[in-house]
């Protein structure tokens, strides 16, 4: 999987507030809704930890697919860490916290529960970019990116990454499921516009 971490790593490089963008949208937009996202985070840790891996429900392909859409929003988030300052939303709304799409097919509140941030303290709601921060304090791009493959690697095989690998690798899981909700924040609060329209 060292390969694949390597080929993803050039391809998928977040420059601009424009690459950011396109990455943001074609990911909640285009790839899947938040509720998928967060199910297949689920299955991807799960089956890393697991000693056999379960592909009745998701095949392979799907999850190493999976996987190069999260190395995608990695890079997209460490360019909001670096370049791109989301703000602060004092006393949120709806529309600060789902995207306009996802409220308009989900006018009931129960509906609506599986959009809402899990992962997130009350302050981390209000301006997302605090967690991306944290995220990446905590360490750099590269071993993020190094992490997840082995992550991936491990999902993909009848063989636990709980054998063999630091705990950190179990408790990071739930970072990177704050860090999924805060990238879906800052999509519904600037990028839900379509990159490719004139003028943007």
């Amino acid at each position: 999987m060292e390969t694949y971490f390597k080929t993803f790593a050039k391809k998928y490089t977040c420059k601009s507030k424009q690459d950011c963008h396109r990455i943001l949208y074609e990911s909640f937009k285009g790839f899947a809704k938040l509720d998928v996202w967060k199910t297949c985070l689920i299955r991807v840790s799960t089956n890393a930890m697991a000693d056999s891996v379960d592909f009745s429900v998701e095949s392979p392909g799907s999850q190493v697919f999976f996987g190069s859409r999260f190395f995608q929003l990695l890079f997209a988030a460490h360019y909001i860490f670096e370049n791109f300052d989301p703000g602060t939303v004092a006393a949120p709304e709806w529309e600060d916290l789902i995207d306009p799409i996802a409220l308009e097919l989900n006018p009931c509140l129960l509906e609506r529960l599986a959009f809402l941030p899990s992962h997130l303290q009350s302050d981390e709601i209000q301006s997302p970019g605090l967690f991306i921060n944290k995220f990446f304090y905590k360490k750099p791009l590269k071993k993020w990116l190094k992490q997840w493959n082995i992550t991936l690697d491990f999902g993909l095989c009848n063989e636990s990454i709980c054998y063999g690998y630091d705990i950190k690798y179990i408790v990071d899981f739930k970072l990177y499921n704050g860090l999924l909700e805060a990238c879906y924040l800052i999509y519904t609060r600037h990028f839900t516009s379509d990159p490719n329209a004139p003028g943007l």
